[in-house]
């Protein structure tokens, strides 16, 4: 099709403009083409597995229905801006004086060129000689991919609300016929206004019977997965073609691995990995080292042998080495699956994305990582202009990148622009997925079975990793790779299941600070060195240091309170301090006792000689206990559980809480470190609750996806429930080499949005820069602060100087105290 055979050709129709030319409309519908066969050849071609599939499972023959299928997709991505012969757009926003000089208000383009599309494919399928039936299906295709189209220039929200928007847009033409008077059938389309309407009402009537959504599931997912992956097409080329024609130079690559030689090449000769190759062929190695080497090659050996499956499980004990296993197998998967061209690394947190990155710096090239998150500046070269630089960005344009669990699921299941331009570069990858079990637990089933969906029609190897690993497939009756044949032969090891001795008899006494803290002073009086405690919440996390800190003023015992509300800079200083040895090997800063909430378990690297901490859930405590004698260089230090906080104010839903170690049962599954038992009886519980008849019930899920209702299945799939607000609170930060002015930090920053005399991908890149020094000042809080002296959108508030602070710390209580009438949420007080 050419899209000069549909329009009347009486004046030019352009797309885009630049100070110096005008582009047509024919020019950018072919560019916008142009791009999307490249990805299409870069990508293998993932739009005919899904249509067919698709087909099948509604019980038609695939070969007779596909070309139209893919002819009504491709056409789709062609036909996306036909809607610009609007005259009101041409003469408003391309200034072509070809239509006249006075236009009425609607310059819209994105529903016309749906309308166009839906009336030039209802001709073509009504004229074919397929089924009713047949036609039925293929006109629910054009209507989706309609209803697409009309959203491209801004999120996906629910088909139910489409056949209104059509409805609306020929009353609309009806009145003012030479709005897009252009079309050559632009008559034929106003007379059959009615018709189109009553297609279109067709096409969107989706299944209301609970009965056949569960007969259905997977067909439902595919539907929802094929108009997201147009979506993405769409917005994406025509993203790529309108960066191409307004920045005059064409986008030649795409971020895969070009040369995977030389990309493995890099990896196997690094030195961390020629240490653990030499390790093999060496006697003189630590028992633990051993150990990890070990799991290194089982879990490669097993990935080899089962290289056809999506879904991989890495189960092992903290500091058991997963996260070079992980990326080993990443490699492993690159060098063994000729598709296979990108890399993918997510964590549920910031302090475990900074780390691994470092990690991933000393193994691959510098340029060819990438860390997308909130904190992060955007990667820029010196050479590179911005508009490359920010298109890479959003476009995630490098073989390896590193995200929080919050942008990648955004990726899945999103509605916008930006998380879609993301997701065409998802396809063909290796995907490392740690903590999952972080992640809210009443959404794994809906989480595993959109992992599946993915993995099969956008050819992801998904990587699961934890020392505490729900087994999700088990949740859909899918496979799922174990990498560990037996985990307990690492589990149950001397070096791993000795390193820590749980002590519950706290829990038969009501637990108070003060007596917690006589205990944490009668511990130091007879000598115990690096004390970790962890509370919860972070209340009870500064009200105990207040309690614990005048009772160390007559001890050389330094103690410190780590919080997420604690700035980057503090939290890495104090880890590299209590990290940090001498010549001999030992620890510079033994006499020391930190106070943390579970911010201190997400992958922090530190070894700990004896732990307190407040219950919670059992993959809470395991990973608490990773930090305690981590090295293995002593016999079962302890780990005392005492019982302060309400759990079940934070988890709330979370059907773990039932599985304490307040529970005899609980306790033996985490002595023992019987993590599978521990799972099951999750689980058996979690599908119990998912088949209730509430908000959570995953028939409700797939009904969503039936409907085409993508908003609300992104509400229902949000992995973090808590609408908070950010204060900014100007301080005086005294760094090692700099000092920091909290006034000018906000003065600049504020600036640079206000600048208008820069391009929008060179003030993003700024801004991502003052991004991390920003984050030092600011807090996030559940309630609007009642005082503020200024705001950037009512989204940040600056408050006063120094105010809620003492000791140079947020005093989170102060703050919800006097803005909420000490109301505050539970939820906020995590981490």
């Amino acid at each position: 099709m050419n899209i000069d055979e549909l329009l009347k050709n009486n004046f030019p129709y352009y797309a885009h403009t630049r100070k110096d030319h005008k582009e047509t409309l024919i020019e950018h519908s072919e560019l916008t083409m142009s791009y999307f066969r490249k990805l299409i050849k870069v990508h293998l071609d993932p739009i005919n597995n899904m249509l067919e599939n698709y087909i099948i499972s509604n019980h038609f023959e695939s070969k007779r229905l596909l070309p139209q299928a893919v002819l009504l997709f491709e056409n789709a991505v062609y036909l996306h801006d036909i809607g610009k012969i609007n005259r009101n757009f041409q003469i408003i926003n391309m200034n072509n004086t070809s239509f006249g000089e006075y236009p009425s208000e609607d310059s819209h383009h994105s529903i016309y060129s749906a309308l166009i599309y839906i009336h030039v494919f209802k001709t073509q399928i009504e004229m074919t000689d397929f089924s009713r039936q047949e036609k039925k299906l293929l006109i629910k295709l054009m209507v989706g991919f309609a209803y697409i189209i009309s959203r491209h220039h801004g999120y996906l929200s629910t088909l139910a609300d489409f056949a209104s928007s059509v409805q609306a847009a020929i009353e609309r033409i009806t009145l003012q016929p030479n709005l897009i008077g252009e079309y050559v059938l632009i008559d034929d389309l106003i007379s059959e206004g009615e018709q189109i309407i009553i297609s279109v009402e067709k096409g969107l009537q989706r299944v209301n019977s609970q009965d056949k959504v569960c007969q259905k599931v997977n067909d439902t997912l595919l539907g929802w997965l094929i108009d997201k992956t147009l979506y993405s097409y769409i917005v994406t080329c025509d993203f790529y073609a309108t960066g191409h024609y307004m920045n005059q130079k064409p986008i030649t690559s795409f971020g895969e691995i070009n040369c995977k030689v030389q990309f493995a090449h890099k990896y196997h000769n690094s030195p961390l990995v020629q240490r653990i190759k030499n390790q093999t062929h060496s006697n003189d190695v630590s028992e633990i080292n051993q150990l990890r080497t070990k799991m290194l090659m089982e879990s490669e050996c097993q990935f080899l042998r089962n290289i056809k499956e999506s879904i991989f499980y890495l189960e092992a004990p903290t500091g058991c080495g997963k996260t070079i296993t992980s990326i080993n197998l990443a490699v492993k998967a690159i060098e063994s699956d000729e598709e296979i061209n990108r890399i993918f690394y997510v964590f549920p947190f910031n302090t475990l994305v900074d780390q691994t990155a470092e990690t991933l710096y000393g193994l691959f090239d510098f340029k060819d990582i990438a860390v997308i998150n909130s904190l992060e500046a955007i990667k820029k070269d010196t050479q590179e202009d911005y508009n490359k630089a920010y298109l890479d960005h959003i476009m995630l344009h490098f073989p390896i990148t590193v995200t929080s669990h919050v942008n990648f699921f955004g990726m899945l299941t999103g509605v916008s622009r930006e998380s879609h331009l993301m997701l065409s570069h998802l396809k063909n990858s290796v995907v490392i997925i740690d903590e999952i079990q972080s992640y809210k637990n009443i959404l794994w089933y809906e989480l595993i079975e959109i992992m599946h969906l993915f993995a099969t029609f956008y050819n992801i190897k998904f990587i699961i990793m934890s020392a505490t690993l729900p087994k999700m497939s088990k949740m859909i009756g899918a496979y799922g790779v174990d990498l560990i044949e037996d985990p307990d032969v690492y589990f149950k090891h001397p070096i791993f299941m000795n390193r820590t001795q749980p002590d519950f008899s706290l829990l038969k006494e009501e637990m108070s600070l003060e007596k917690l803290a006589d205990m944490v002073r009668s511990k130091i009086s007879n000598g115990q060195d690096r004390i970790l405690i962890e509370f919860i919440d972070k209340i009870n996390a500064r009200l105990f240091f207040n309690v614990l800190m005048p009772m160390l003023v007559d001890t050389e015992y330094e103690i410190y309170e780590l919080t997420g509300d604690d700035p980057s800079y503090f939290r890495q200083k104090l880890i590299g301090a209590l990290k940090s040895v001498n010549d001999k090997g030992e620890f510079r800063l033994k006499k020391v006792v930190v106070i943390a909430t579970q911010v201190i378990e997400a992958g922090i690297d530190i070894d700990m000689s004896m732990g307190f901490k407040d219950v919670s859930l059992i993959d809470s405590e395991e990973q608490f206990a990773g930090r305690i004698n981590r090295s293995c260089t002593k016999d079962k230090a302890i780990i005392y559980f005492f019982d302060i906080f309400n759990e079940r104010l934070i988890y709330k839903n979370d059907v773990r809480i039932a599985f304490s170690v307040r529970e005899h049962q609980a306790r033996q599954w985490y002595s023992e470190k019987d993590f599978n038992s521990y799972f099951e009886a999750v689980l058996k519980q979690l599908n119990v609750e998912k088949q209730r008849f509430n908000v959570n019930n995953i028939q409700r899920f797939f009904q969503l996806a039936i409907e085409g209702n993508f908003i609300e299945i992104q509400k229902y799939m949000k992995l973090i429930d808590q609408e908070n607000v950010t204060i900014f609170i100007p301080r005086r930060i005294e760094l090692e080499d700099y000092v920091l002015e909290g006034e000018k930090i906000w003065e600049s920053y504020k600036g640079l949005l206000e600048e208008h005399t820069i391009s929008y991908p060179e003030k993003q890149i700024l801004l991502s820069q003052q991004r991390r020094t920003f984050s030092y000042f600011t807090y996030q809080v559940k309630y609007r602060p009642l005082e503020y002296v200024d705001s950037i959108n009512e989204r940040i508030f600056l408050l006063k100087k120094d105010a809620y602070h003492c000791s140079d710390k947020f005093d989170r209580k102060q703050y919800n105290d006097s803005n909420s009438k000490g109301n505050f949420s539970a939820e906020e007080l995590i981490l």
